[in-house]
């Protein structure tokens, strides 16, 4: 209960300091997913892909760049059922993420503001982000009956509910109007623990996890 206190103080603090104009805040609606120790491959399955949501406050520091926090809820989950040479082993795993982070975008070809009888091409503006983030995570894995030594160590194992996280990625912003930008964006999460799933040595010890967050971004200018 300690570290959830401690979350929510560090995620009122970035939309804090940046409650300065020139200020945009918006709602972000898509899906999150992951990859780790129970997918096959370095993507994720897109059959595991759930509902995320969340909220956003930006500032524009200059023509191109600006610095965006966001805190983001969603779920991520994986099992060895999607895959018929894991289906004996049969584990899986669920867990909500709550995430905090900070990230300074790149809009290299960002569109006045004033200039909205352009064409559609014309308000188009692709953009590019990083940053640093902290997950908050609620790990359930479930070994089914399995009680080999990598299972043994991965119940006992004692990793934290708070993880860090950077996130990287890429988007495609339109301008609506002089008060609305709506964007598409992909944003990978890498993460410093292979206990993302609870799982670790019973699956590929020595991997990181990692996750993401994918879908729109609506934003409305405040000033």
């Amino acid at each position: 209960m300690k570290n959830v206190y401690t979350f929510v103080i560090l995620a009122l603090l970035p939309l804090w300091g940046m409650a300065q104009p020139p200020l945009e805040a918006g709602l972000f609606l898509g899906v999150a997913n992951y990859q780790g120790d129970l997918t096959l491959r370095t993507a994720p399955r897109m059959s595991e892909s759930n509902f995320a949501a969340g909220l956003a406050a930006r500032a524009q520091l200059d023509e191109v760049l600006g610095v965006r926090a966001s805190l983001l809820y969603g779920k991520l989950s994986g099992s060895d059922a999607n895959y018929e040479s894991r289906a004996k082993r049969a584990y899986n795993f669920s867990t909500t993420v709550i995430e905090l982070s900070a990230v300074g975008e790149w809009e290299p070809f960002r569109p006045s503001r004033g200039s909205f009888s352009d064409g559609f091409a014309q308000r188009l503006s692709p953009y590019l982000f990083g940053g640093l983030g902290l997950a908050l995570i609620n790990v359930k894995p479930d070994f089914s009956s399995d009680s080999n030594p990598g299972v043994i160590k991965d119940r006992s194992a004692d990793y934290s509910d708070l993880q860090f996280a950077i996130p990287l990625g890429l988007g495609l912003k339109i301008g609506i109007n002089d008060l609305w930008t709506v964007g598409l964006e992909l944003g990978t999460r890498v993460t410093f623990t292979d206990y993302l799933d609870g799982i670790s040595q019973a699956g590929e010890p020595g991997t990181k996890d990692w996750y993401l967050f994918g879908g729109i971004l609506a934003m409305y200018r405040i000033k």
